[in-house]
């Protein structure tokens, strides 16, 4: 698509699908590493080259570094305002030598080489929009030292490539919070906003809220086998194709232990999500989730993987979706960096590190039970959260009619009313 950006885009009108995951995609292209296990890599890649320039560079690299290291590394990580001009200037001597030898030293360009000249070009280029909405940072993990330009604020890039083109239409079913999306979409509040109701008859979808368990990190030991009760209950009812969605893959892996151990296991067959699925895998897995089943599957996936978004099962390939949790993203580093850099917007930055983009997957994932006009089906949401805001205006949005339960017996009871009354 570089000819509709390099050039004079004004001619150009862009239609924008799937817009919620644009505020994490340009924050991740406009964020790049480079690390100490990849210049490894590729000076090793080179052994043998005999080639003044880029040996020189690579020397320069390790002493520039290797001194900014004893300069400044008391603490980790270490927040910089600016690149050192001596590391910058060390790149740029590197990406010139390099593509001397992309041109004339081809039989020496492995992947090595590649991903280590690509990663500090993209660097550089970067840099360039460096400012307040960037952090610089270095530290050193068990592979040596690494450097990480981290775009916090994405809303100024994707207003840059949208404002190459005449006009631009962003549309998804799951932009909520509005204000939030539009607000990181480059949206101002005068920017043409249209929502439309849920076009599916309300009728058939069930949706059903446990407020009395507690999932969040410090509880959800306590909380594996009355959540395997509530699966057991939701998906007993009526013989179907189900999806249980899990924060993490060990919480994933502490409730499948009382799923196995369960006296009802017989009843239907367990699917796992694999931490690293190849497209075979994940479509042997789909493959499972048949038109009119004569046993119930359960597939047991993770918020925010691939089974949460992207998939169609229309009609009986599936029927129902729990949900264990609010989707909240893992607490880390960069999480809290966008916090505090919205925060300081006075901003809820919370909010926009973590319980917006938490809930922009809860969305998701419950997008794959109902897919038509036709379609029938349930969902039920685990955790006290959904009983305070901001998730109890989400859990409304996605049905006024949600009905509270207060254990697994309550569900197979609504379920029951749900499917044969």
């Amino acid at each position: 698509m570089r000819r509709f950006f390099d050039e004079d885009g004004s001619h150009y009108f862009g239609l924008i699908d799937e817009a919620h995951n644009l505020v994490e995609r340009t924050r991740d292209m406009y964020s790049i590493t480079v690390t100490e296990a990849s210049f490894a890599a590729m000076k090793k890649s080179l052994k043998g080259l005999e080639h003044k320039k880029i040996l020189q560079a690579n020397r320069k690299i390790t002493r520039h570094i290797n001194k900014f290291k004893k300069d400044n590394l008391e603490e980790e990580p270490v927040i910089l305002s600016e690149m050192p001009s001596v590391i910058l200037n060390a790149f740029n001597d590197f990406i010139v030598a390099g593509q001397d030898v992309m041109r004339n030293e081809s039989e020496f360009v492995h992947d090595e080489f590649r991903d280590f000249f690509f990663a500090v070009n993209r660097f550089l280029k970067i840099y360039d929009f460096f400012d307040e909405t960037y952090v610089l940072y270095f530290y050193e993990d068990k592979n040596g030292w690494v450097i990480r330009l981290f775009n916090l604020d994405p809303r100024f890039n994707i207003k840059r490539g949208l404002g190459k083109v005449n006009g631009s239409v962003l549309f998804s079913a799951t932009l909520s919070p509005t204000d939030y999306f539009v607000d990181l979409l480059g949206g101002k509040k005068e920017s043409p906003l249209l929502r439309l109701p849920n076009p599916f008859p309300e009728e058939n979808r069930l949706v059903m809220v446990a407020q009395n368990i507690e999932t969040t990190y410090r509880k959800r030991d306590s909380s594996y086998e009355e959540i395997a009760k509530y699966i057991e209950a939701f998906v007993k009812v009526k013989t179907g194709n189900y999806l249980i969605f899990f924060p993490s893959y060990k919480y994933l892996e502490s409730v499948l232990m009382y799923l196995e151990d369960s006296a009802s296991k017989e009843q239907y067959t367990l699917l796992i999500q694999e931490k690293a699925m190849s497209t075979f895998e994940r479509n042997e897995f789909l493959a499972n989730f048949e038109a009119n089943p004569k046993k119930t599957i359960v597939g047991l996936a993770v918020l925010g993987g691939v089974f949460a978004e992207g998939i169609d099962l229309p009609d009986d390939r599936l029927i129902g979706a729990v949900i264990v949790g609010v989707g909240l993203p893992m607490v880390n580093y960069e999480r809290d960096l966008i916090k505090e850099y919205y925060q300081n917007q006075e901003l809820n930055g919370f909010n926009y590190a973590y319980t917006n983009p938490g809930l922009n997957r809860v969305a998701q994932a419950l997008g794959r039970v109902i897919r038509s006009e036709t379609d029938k089906g349930a969902i039920l949401l685990i955790d006290t959260r959904y009983g305070r805001q901001p998730y109890r205006n989400f859990v409304r949005s996605l049905h006024s009619n949600y009905q509270v339960v207060s254990d697994p017996t309550e569900v197979s009871a609504r379920l029951s009313a749900f499917w044969y009354s």
